[in-house]
């Protein structure tokens, strides 16, 4: 949030699409019939769900997610690879949404003055 000069004045969700970025990675390792299968018949197990991460008295997603609480759950302690998308939704009634696509893991200590700042939107300000 703070990348994108967001603070917690209004409701937020951080969706993971784990569905795709699971289903993806196995059909690049087998890329067979079979597997596509079992990915639609697994659609809904566990580890398959798409992960939000949102407060539990937000009612703005419906039930095919896991829903995790985003106080205790940093980024960077999640098992991601990658690849990986998500979706940061900022202020419900506004409908603000970040796309975020992780591209490499780097481990550096940063100035807060150095963090990327959004250079580009569709709408003239967050």
């Amino acid at each position: 949030m703070t990348m994108f000069e967001m603070r917690a004045y209004h409701l937020f969700s951080l969706k993971h699409f784990n569905f795709e970025s699971i289903s993806e990675k196995i059909k690049n390792e087998f890329p067979n019939k079979f597997m596509d299968d079992y990915i639609e018949l697994n659609k809904n197990n566990f580890l398959f769900m798409d992960k939000l991460y949102k407060f539990e008295d937000d009612d703005f997603y419906g039930s095919h997610t896991i829903t995790l609480d985003p106080s205790d759950t940093k980024i960077s302690s999640l098992k991601n690879s990658v690849g990986d998308r998500f979706v940061f939704n900022y202020d419900f009634g506004d409908g603000w949404q970040v796309n975020l696509v992780l591209k490499k893991f780097e481990r550096e200590e940063v100035s807060l003055s150095t963090l990327p700042k959004v250079n580009e939107f569709k709408f003239r300000t967050i």
